[in-house]
C-alpha cells in the first residue's frame, strides 16, 4: 500500500517479549518552490504531491485560482514541489514572523510573507443539509480509511455532496490532507462552493480560514473546534459540526444550515 511501510519491532505484552511485523505510515518532506523560490517545507505524506502544492498556494491565498498556475513538477529526493505561476508574485521573507499573512513551514519554521493578501471573505451559501445527511457522509467518510486502518498514523478529509466522497485524501499531517483535497478539486475543475469538508482532526481556526477560501460552507469533524476556530467561523459564514460521533454532534456556528 502507498504510504505504508513494514517495520519489524518488539512488543513487550504482560513482561512477555514479541517480535514482528508492523506497518507504519511513511513520513517525508515535501519542499514548495514557486516560481524559483523555496517558500516553504512541511511534513506529509509522499503522495499527490501536485494536489498539495496547488491547495497549498489555494488554501492559503497566495493565487486565486488554476488558471494562476502554469506548471507543478515533483522531484526526487526531498521531494520539492516545483510551481511556476503565470505571473509574478511578490514575496519577502520575514525571519521575525510578520503579522501580514504567515505562512509556516512545518519543517524549517520560515515565515513568509505575502503581500497584499487578506483574510478572505465570508462565505455566503444557503446551502443545507440533514442531520441524517451528515451521519451518513462521515460513516462514508471513515470507510475510506485505508491507511489509518493499516497504521493509526494518519489524518483524513475528504470533500462531499452530502451523500458520497467526491475527493479523499490521507496524510500524516491534518493540513496536508486538507490541502491535498482542495488541489484535487482545483485541478479536477470541481466546485467547493455548495459542499461539506470532512476532516478526521481538531479543527482549528487556520482550517477554517482554509475552507472559507475555498468558499466551503461547512465543515464537519469527529473531533473538536479549538475557541479561535469556532468564532473564525461565525465571522466567516461557515457551519462548523464536531463530535460526529453514532447519532450525535455539536453544531458551533450558523447551525442553520443542518436541519433536523
Amino acid at each position: 500500500m502507498e504510504g505504508v511501510e513494514s517495520l519489524r519491532i518488539q512488543r513487550l505484552d504482560g513482561g512477555e517479549r514479541h517480535e514482528f511485523i508492523d506497518a507504519l505510515a511513511v513520513e517525508s518532506a515535501a519542499t514548495i518552490v514557486l516560481n524559483g523560490q523555496e517558500i516553504a517545507t512541511m511534513a506529509c505524506s509522499p503522495s499527490y504531491l501536485r494536489c498539495l502544492g496547488a491547495g497549498y498556494l489555494l488554501s492559503e491565498g497566495m493565487v486565486s485560482g488554476k488558471e494562476m498556475i502554469r506548471e507543478i513538477t515533483v522531484g526526487e529526493g526531498q521531494i520539492p514541489i516545483r510551481i511556476k505561476l503565470v505571473a509574478d508574485v511578490s514575496f519577502t521573507v520575514d525571519p521575525s514572523g510578520g503579522k501580514t499573512q504567515v505562512v509556516s513551514g512545518c519543517g524549517k519554521g520560515t515565515a513568509l510573507v505575502c503581500r497584499g493578501i487578506d483574510l478572505p471573505k465570508g462565505v455566503e451559501s444557503n446551502i443545507r443539509v440533514s442531520f441524517e445527511q451528515v451521519l451518513l457522509a462521515v460513516r462514508a467518510f471513515h470507510q475510506l480509511s485505508d491507511i489509518y486502518r493499516e497504521t493509526g498514523g494518519v489524518h483524513s478529509a475528504a470533500l462531499s455532496d452530502g451523500n458520497e466522497p467526491l475527493v479523499f485524501m490521507e496524510d500524516i499531517s491534518r493540513h496536508s490532507a486538507v490541502d491535498k483535497v482542495f488541489g484535487a478539486c482545483v485541478l479536477g475543475d470541481i466546485c467547493t462552493s455548495d459542499k461539506l469538508l470532512l476532516t478526521s482532526g481538531r479543527i482549528s481556526s487556520d482550517l477554517v480560514i482554509k475552507a472559507a477560501r475555498m468558499g466551503v460552507p461547512i465543515i464537519v469533524s469527529r473531533s473538536a473546534p479549538t475557541t479561535l476556530a469556532v468564532k473564525t467561523a461565525c465571522d466567516l459564514g461557515v457551519t462548523l459540526a464536531g463530535f460526529v460521533r453514532g447519532k450525535r454532534m455539536n453544531v458551533y456556528s450558523h447551525a442553520w444550515r443542518v436541519t433536523a
